[in-house]
């Protein structure tokens, strides 16, 4: 979804949770995603967003407050799901 919508305005930041630095930037270099991973090794974030279960999204607005939180996994290669990401980049 980044690929297709960042053009549009939509950023992705992954997070991830419990790792070390190490493993997670060797995934980056061989996965070479086009979103940024940031890693929350000691659970800072993972508290402060009360994430509870991953994965955990949450849509931020152009004006960076929360405008929605989702738990699970989502279709957000639906229709409804590009529908939902490209109204929030327009915002």
């Amino acid at each position: 979804m980044h690929r297709e919508l960042k053009d549009h305005g939509l950023t992705v930041l992954a997070v991830n949770i419990g790792e070390k630095k190490g493993p997670v930037l060797e995934w980056v270099q061989e996965k070479k995603p086009s979103f940024t991973v940031l890693v929350d090794e000691g659970g800072a974030v993972t508290q402060a967003y009360r994430v509870v279960a991953t994965p955990t999204v949450f849509l931020i607005g152009p004006d960076g407050k929360i405008a929605g939180k989702a738990i699970g996994p989502k279709k957000w290669d639906s229709e409804a799901g590009k529908a939902a990401l490209r109204a929030l980049a327009a915002r």
